[in-house]
């Protein structure tokens, strides 16, 4: 038969796009390195992102520095991220680590790396208590010692709020003092890092004689 010259052409399939094989990468952007806060609760903050099948999760990794328990817990959110951890304990370091996962699967292994620590400031000095001397022209405040493993000392304050003393023990005497007169102090704590905790008041009264009040 005569040929025409006119060939069926059959079109093929566009080739299947390459395996997504490149695991996804993300990074803490917040906290710093090596912050400390004064709050038992932290936010953590970080991006992620992936050049393949896009992110489908990113999960922030905890460990307590002090005993090197590491948990797990999944962040809101993929291109950015977040998540908060409350209920964190004074005085201890914290390390947070973000790994991401794509949609087809990979895995980070995880690379951004953050330590923290958590330094809350003192709590109240209590316990006051005021012991004048007979004749009322001295006295001993004494109150209970703070159980805190980063204690400075203690600031005591006039009733104006000037600060009259800086003492490292749970005491501190007073001279000076007029006999049948009524004082005010305030006291509080400090720690090494120069936080301050709450004042706390006691009001006494010198004797004109043998007899003393305090409340």
């Amino acid at each position: 038969p005569e040929h025409t010259g006119v060939y069926p052409w059959k079109v093929l399939p566009p080739p299947p796009p390459p395996k997504d094989e490149q695991a996804p990468v993300s990074a803490i952007t917040s906290p710093a390195h090596g912050a400390v806060f004064s709050t038992t609760t932290v936010l953590i903050l970080g991006t992620a992102w992936d050049a393949g099948s896009g992110v489908t999760k990113v999960e922030v990794g905890l460990r307590d520095l002090s005993t090197l328990d590491e948990t797990w817990h999944l962040a809101e959110g993929t291109a950015t991220f977040k998540r908060l951890f409350p209920g964190l304990q004074d005085w201890h370091s914290y390390r947070v680590r973000s790994r991401a996962t794509d949609n087809s699967g990979n895995v980070e292994t995880p690379t951004s790396v953050v330590d923290f620590k958590i330094d809350l400031p003192p709590g109240p000095v209590t316990n006051l208590a005021a012991a004048p001397a007979p004749l009322g022209t001295s006295a001993t405040l004494t109150w209970d010692a703070l159980a805190i493993p980063d204690l400075a000392g203690y600031r005591v304050y006039d009733a104006a709020g000037a600060l009259i003393a800086t003492v490292s023990t749970a005491s501190h005497s007073l001279t000076g003092l007029t006999p049948g007169g009524t004082y005010t102090f305030r006291f509080s704590a400090v720690d090494l890092a120069g936080q301050e905790g709450p004042k706390s008041a006691l009001t006494f009264s010198t004797p004109k004689d043998s007899a003393c009040s305090a409340y």
